[in-house]
């Protein structure tokens, strides 16, 4: 089932008298966490089970629902990954009209269509020793890469899948495509752009088979720089389908390729690696950024259940495959601006610049006095980067300031990208899987024609939306990930680990674990009273005036884990103050000798409330439990409340705006 997310909700549907209610997974700002379903409008719905309700209306300050869909037994693997598809609207199953189109394109090409193509101006180079790189489990390969080098250049071939050749505007596959936006990608569930026919079949780059291609060439010189390239349709037939499992090792001299490889492969595959550096450090010397954070791997068994949670660091097969790209994904981005095609761009705008004073701020708590211009070049923040690099407040500093960073998104008009330090960039290597790519190779078919056949409003529109579904897809992909990470955690209650502080928040302390996993500390679990202070991105002890900062290194237990909330909540066992961004006043332990203390008295609880609100407007508290319960409830909606439902009611307004715009107008 395939639903709007707007007033659909998740839950477990519990007895409520003779009614029942849904308790929902995620607390939402206009309906809180409840919605009651009335016995007729249960549909039979078991108890107990994870459903989806929708809202229907408020009646004083209850508000009411009906069942939609039974999705099953909450602690199990799918059913919670289905429980996250269902709650950001995800497009499951495709339609009918979509699925028969598919089924209307052929699963191999036949000679016929190869002799056409090539008549019509196609590129033979199904000579080249063309292969793909991709993870495992990858089943939609989008792109190939056949490298040569001769006269002291590299001469690079990216051919990515011709995707346009299939799904025409305006039909049912566009459409469908359009709205998706995007493939979102779970561990243990893929929701493609495209039918599996497509984006498994015809359109991918499988070895020994021939397959319709737009290759983007390229000359590079030794020091990176790209002198020349052209883009043009192309027909490949890949040698060799390998992982970056199976490469990373080569390249790092650890092992041999598979026995039936040709020696050659081994040749260029080093070549590509020394090709790969020089555009990676071309792009350095111009201010490109790299922040190096490192990587959530999930393993799942058959049933999803997680069996290993690990990091995982980018290799330099990775990095060929990226640099790669990006290199093309510039080349046709100037191309398509020089011919003012119709397009739309990536584009990463600059930093927050009140974000960066607060990277400012704590460089000074450092005495490292970093100063950055209001309106600061790539480079100036790639020079603070390498800076950092090896030290040990790097990871904490650079993840402040990497939240400084906006948010890359689509857009017509053609701003650059910061974090690359590229004047022109847009996707093109992904058609599969990113509508955004489908569109650029739409364009690219328009050179030499004297009329575009897409209005800019068109462009406009779309860029929105994708830019909206790939948000979203992210967040999906982020709970799912931190779904499996408690559901990984959630039988090693007790447990003790060592772990850093990772972010500082007015209500609790975050501690992250060595394999990447993430959970809470409360300020209501610990036995004296904090203080957040948001300028340093710190907390204070009240009664021992210990500080609590980014980087510093914990022992904390594993105490509770909601995989219905995806919350993970530790303990403090011992914090090792001064091992982050500042020091502190040495170690302080916590826990069953701490809490054995007696609580304080009613007379110092008041004196430290007393202080706590003269100690300046720079800190601001972090409430205890006892100081939720004596504010109440209240009843009604506050104004906040009634701000959010009018926001969210916008959205919606917009959202359907947009789906209107779409549907009226198509290529």
């Amino acid at each position: 089932m395939d639903i709007d997310n707007s007033s659909y909700y998740v839950g477990v549907l519990r007895e409520h008298g003779v009614d029942g209610i849904v308790i929902l997974d995620r607390r939402d700002p206009e309906l809180g966490k409840e919605i009651i379903v009335k016995r007729r409008y249960l549909k039979g719905a078991p108890f107990g089970l994870k459903v989806v309700v929708e809202y229907l209306y408020r009646q004083k300050d209850n508000y009411y629902g009906k069942i939609i869909e039974v999705l099953g037994n909450p602690a199990q693997p799918d059913v919670a990954t289905l429980a996250i598809v269902r709650h950001y609207g995800l497009a499951e199953n495709f339609p009918p009209a979509v699925l028969q189109a598919a089924k209307a394109i052929p699963d191999e090409l036949d000679s016929e269509t190869i002799e056409r193509e090539l008549a019509e101006g196609r590129i033979d180079h199904r000579e080249q020793q063309v292969i793909t790189i991709d993870g495992l489990d990858a089943k939609d390969l989008d792109d190939a890469i056949y490298l040569e080098t001769r006269d002291g250049q590299y001469h690079l071939w990216v051919h990515i899948a011709d995707v346009s050749h299939y799904v025409r505007p305006g039909t049912a596959l566009d459409t469908e495509a359009m709205q998706r936006g995007n493939s979102v990608y779970l561990p243990n569930l893929v929701l493609p752009m495209l039918p599996p026919q497509i984006s498994n079949g015809i359109a991918s780059l499988h070895p020994g088979v021939d397959r319709l291609t737009v290759t983007c060439r390229l000359r590079i010189e030794r020091d990176g720089k790209v002198t020349d390239g052209e883009v043009y349709p192309s027909l490949i037939n890949s040698c060799a389908r390998l992982s970056y499992e199976e490469v990373e090792p080569v390249l790092k001299g650890h092992a041999e390729l598979q026995a039936d490889r040709p020696e050659s492969l081994k040749t260029m595959l080093f070549a590509m690696r020394e090709c790969a550096l020089a555009l990676r450090c071309k792009r350095k010397r111009r201010g490109a950024l790299e922040f190096e954070f490192p990587e959530t791997k999930i393993e799942i068994d058959d049933t999803g259940r997680p069996i290993e949670v690990s990091r995982e660091e980018i290799g330099i097969s990775n990095q060929i495959i990226e640099e790669f790209m990006i290199a093309a994904n510039e080349y046709i981005a100037a191309l398509t601006d020089k011919h003012q095609l119709p397009a739309i761009y990536r584009v990463h705008e600059t930093p927050d610049p009140d974000k960066l004073q607060q990277f400012e701020h704590l460089s000074v708590l450092l005495g490292l006095n970093f100063r950055i211009s209001p309106e600061p070049e790539p480079a100036e923040i790639a020079e603070i980067l390498a800076e950092l690099k090896g030290k040990t407040y790097e990871p904490t500093l650079s993840a402040v300031l990497l939240r400084a960073m906006a948010k890359a998104k689509y857009s017509v008009d053609n701003s650059g990208h910061f974090a690359l330090a590229a004047k022109d960039y847009l996707h093109f290597t992904a058609p599969i899987r990113r509508y955004a790519d489908l569109v650029t190779h739409r364009s690219l078919k328009m050179l030499g024609q004297r009329k575009t056949k897409v209005s800019r409003y068109r462009l406009i529109e779309i860029a929105k939306h994708i830019s909206a579904t790939e948000r979203n897809a992210e967040a999906a992909e982020r709970d799912n990930r931190t779904y499996l990470i408690a559901l990984y955690l959630s039988d090693q209650i007790g447990t003790e680990y060592e772990g850093v502080i990772s972010s500082i928040s007015s209500s609790a302390l975050y501690v992250q674990l060595e394999n990447t996993a993430e959970g809470a500390i409360m300020y209501r679990s610990l036995p004296d009273y904090y203080s957040y202070l948001e300028q340093e991105l710190a907390a204070r002890n009240e009664r021992t005036g210990e500080m609590v900062r980014l980087g510093d290194k914990v022992r904390v237990k594993l105490v509770e884990v909601d995989l219905n909330l995806l919350q993970i909540t530790f303990e403090l066992l011992r914090h090792d103050s001064g091992t982050g961004v500042a020091g502190g006043k040495g170690d302080a332990a916590v826990g069953k000798q701490r809490t054995k203390t007696a609580q304080p008295s009613a007379a110092r609880t008041a004196k430290r409330r007393k202080n706590r609100r003269t100690a300046g407007t720079k800190s601001k508290k972090c409430s205890s439990r006892r100081d939720r319960q004596s504010r109440g409830s209240g009843s009604g909606l506050t104004r906040s409340q009634r701000a959010k439902i009018a926001r969210r009611e916008r959205q919606r307004a917009e959202r359907q705006r947009i789906k209107d715009s779409l549907k009226k107008e198509r290529y």
